[in-house]
């Protein structure tokens, strides 16, 4: 049986602040990468980055983002001044505007499910804020990691992600063309 991976690119290229709006995801997580480090956030419905102090994230020093949740990923390049195309990865058609987005779709062969550990375990924190959780580790120092779910003292946390598996040859060799990040879970 053939699976079907849906993948949509903007028409024009936006600025990060206005990929949330135009997409359909809500309630994602992001990975958002500046020169100096890489970043967690979690996205709020109104489009707003916010860190795990809770307030919205400047996201002018970021040069890449990976927004994703359950139903879709979204990826972002900064490509001239701020601005860059927006492309959707998703396993279902989301029924986007063609007039906004170009779709193209590929027959899969399958999909891997995949894990990822993060650095760190759960370490108690004196007042968590809402949706986020604490990890540590003594050559890494804490990471705040966007997620609803309560730790209990040394748990860990994992990305989730799904990798995609396709023919590229006349020979049948299949290889894993695609991969959408998918969630952060204990």
């Amino acid at each position: 049986m053939t699976e079907t991976l849906y993948s949509w690119a903007s028409r024009s290229p936006m600025p990060l602040d206005q990929v949330v709006k135009a997409s359909p995801i809500q309630q994602a997580n992001a990975l958002l990468y500046s020169p100096q480090a890489c970043h967690l956030a979690q996205v709020q419905d109104d489009g707003k980055f916010c860190g795990s102090d809770g307030q919205p994230l400047d996201l002018s020093h970021y040069f890449e983002a990976r927004i994703f949740s359950e139903t879709c990923e979204l990826r972002w390049l900064n490509e001239n001044q701020g601005n860059g195309f927006l492309v959707i990865l998703a396993d279902e058609d989301l029924k986007l505007n063609s007039e906004t987005f170009s779709l193209k779709t590929t027959t899969l062969n399958s999909h891997l499910n995949q894990t990822y550990l993060l650095w760190g375990k759960a370490v108690p924190q004196v007042k968590p804020k809402e949706g986020w959780q604490r990890l540590a580790e003594a050559r890494i120092g804490k990471l705040d990691v966007p997620l609803s779910q309560s730790l209990k003292k040394d748990q860990r946390v994992s990305l989730h992600s799904r990798e995609y598996l396709a023919e590229v040859d006349k020979f049948g060799n299949v290889v894993v063309i695609e991969e959408r990040l998918v969630k952060l879970e204990v």
